[in-house]
């Protein structure tokens, strides 16, 4: 019930500071678990990674309403939220890494931060 009175006039089609006159800052952070199946005649390798990201939307303050600094969420409800839009230049294709359900987590702690992570694979031409 806290969540859905939280996200009643939250919109996650735009950004955090849409009506401000900067952009959302959002710091990334990447942790290589592993490089393999290189083709040195296409310049061709695939990456297993964990993607760390983290931005503050203040729409999602909820200081002071429950007694918790965070909430940890279920990936299922990650949707809910605007989550920036990674890319990475020469990448060929990626999935996000889902057995039994997608490796995503979203933390949301009571200033508004928000921590996203992710395990993906991805296929990337080294140039």
């Amino acid at each position: 019930m806290f969540l859905n009175a939280l996200l009643e006039d939250y919109d996650s089609t735009v950004t955090p500071t849409f009506d401000k006159p900067y952009p959302t800052s959002v710091n990334v952070s990447l942790y290589i678990n592993n490089i393999d199946a290189v083709n040195e005649q296409t310049m061709d390798f695939t990456v297993n990674l964990f993607v760390t990201q983290t931005w503050l939307d203040d729409r999602l303050n909820f200081h002071g309403l429950i007694d918790a600094t965070y909430l940890e969420l279920d990936s299922k409800l990650i949707k809910r939220f605007w989550v920036p839009d990674l890319y990475f230049v020469n990448e060929k294709a990626a999935n996000v890494h889902d057995v039994t359900v997608p490796n995503t987590l979203l933390h949301l702690y009571s200033d508004g931060t928000v921590l996203y992570k992710m395990r993906s694979v991805r296929k990337a031409k080294n140039v």
